[in-house]
């Protein structure tokens, strides 16, 4: 592979990281409900960052020593999760003095993302462990299996069986692995015919994305994670990320810091949430940006975080804590 053309990807997936994570945040927003519109709009740039994440996730994952592939996770994924989704889950309790309602029940379903945003990180861990021999057999086998996954959640005839194993279709990691499959087949391509592909193809594929994005809410169409027409509109929309992604101008320094903070901002933005939402709420203008507006944030509030942890000389143990990258 060309060192450079390894660069070139890897700037323009760590900047596809920072789309992805104002995608993920834009799906939580609920100031726009009485908006239909903006509120739909929300919905549909929603529906694109956890595919973005697996799929750049499916795209680095290397072979490993099981005992070392464990190690790396527990200490990248594991700790930051149980830190930060401890303090999301406790938070709303403290500041409202509903501490009587907190139950180890709802922790540990909190925790799995069973009614929760945080799932993405038990179907991220699972991948890692479906994926661990790097077969290629189980590579395209996930490509088959997650679409015929979607459409069996689509039409409900999975809903006995996730009832019965006490999960949600967001939980049901067949419904995901495709995409992570996906990323891990597109690293075989030489780099360079990656970064040449993206960016032979940004011209076009920028203005188709805005039209479909365009006629999509104008005639009303629902996309939506479980269904084939929504398995269609992520992977245009990841293209389409990669491409807007590929453009020097977003390699700036507070994009890559909110990209290397995109993990812990994905775990605390709904603590932040709760904060910031009187800000973004005072006119109609703010809450069009209150995507943009949270994930500043929640940024701002971990860089502050770190500031502190360098005062006090306790920086290792909150990056290790929050899964902060610092670079």
């Amino acid at each position: 592979m060309d060192g450079s053309y390894d660069a070139k990807v890897s700037n323009m997936l760590r900047v596809s990281r920072f789309f992805a994570i104002i995608s993920i945040v834009s799906a939580h927003i609920t100031s726009l409900s009485e908006y239909k519109v903006w509120s739909d709009i929300y919905a549909k740039i929603g529906s694109t960052g956890v595919i973005c994440f697996l799929f750049i996730a499916g795209y680095y994952y290397k072979k490993y020593d099981f005992a070392v592939l464990v190690k790396k996770k527990f200490v990248s994924v594991i700790i930051p999760w149980l830190f930060c989704g401890t303090v999301a889950y406790f938070f709303p309790y403290i500041i409202s003095s509903r501490l009587s309602e907190i139950s180890a029940v709802k922790y540990f379903e909190w925790l799995i993302g069973y009614k929760t945003y945080l799932y993405y990180v038990t179907v991220i861990l699972l991948c890692f462990l479906i994926f661990y021999s790097h077969s290629k057999t189980v590579i395209i086998l996930s490509l088959i299996i997650t679409p015929v996954s979607v459409w069996l959640t689509s039409v409900k005839a999975l809903e006995p069986l996730t009832a019965k194993l006490h999960i949600t279709e967001y939980l049901n990691v067949f419904n995901w692995i495709g995409f992570f499959g996906l990323g891990m087949l597109v690293r075989e391509i030489p780099s360079e015919k990656f970064y040449s592909f993206i960016k032979k193809t940004r011209l076009a594929v920028i203005p188709a994305w805005c039209v479909i994005f365009a006629l999509s809410v104008a005639l009303n169409v629902k996309f939506g994670y479980f269904g084939l027409k929504g398995i269609a509109f992520e992977l245009i929309s990841v293209w389409f990320v990669f491409c807007l992604s590929s453009f020097e101008v977003f390699n700036i320094k507070p994009v890559r810091f909110i990209s290397d903070a995109s993990y812990p901002v994905y775990l605390l933005h709904m603590s932040v949430m709760l904060l910031v939402s009187r800000v973004y709420d005072i006119s109609f203008p703010t809450r069009c940006l209150s995507n943009i507006i949270l994930v500043c944030a929640t940024a701002f509030v971990l860089w502050l975080g770190l500031k502190i942890s360098e005062l006090i000389h306790i920086k290792k143990a909150y990056t290790l804590l929050t899964g902060m990258r610092v670079k």
